[in-house]
């Protein structure tokens, strides 16, 4: 993230996600759910959270058997 606004509009991103998932009953799980952030360099990765939960921030993730590091 760049910037305040790009980490205000990602969170603004996230909320909608949550708030269509409670309208329709379909709530996300916040233990599977992580954040990481992909650059050339060294960057802070964003305090973000779904609903009430904080979301953990990682530097990398094994998604669909495919592991991928932030950097």
């Amino acid at each position: 993230m760049n910037n305040d606004g790009d980490r205000l509009h990602f969170q603004a991103n996230i909320n909608a996600l949550h708030k269509w998932s409670s309208k329709w009953k379909m709530p996300f799980n916040t233990d599977k759910c992580e954040v990481i952030t992909f650059s050339k360099g060294p960057t802070a990765a964003p305090q973000c959270s779904l609903g009430n939960s904080p979301l953990e921030c990682v530097d990398q993730i094994t998604y669909l058997n495919i592991e991928m590091q932030s950097n």
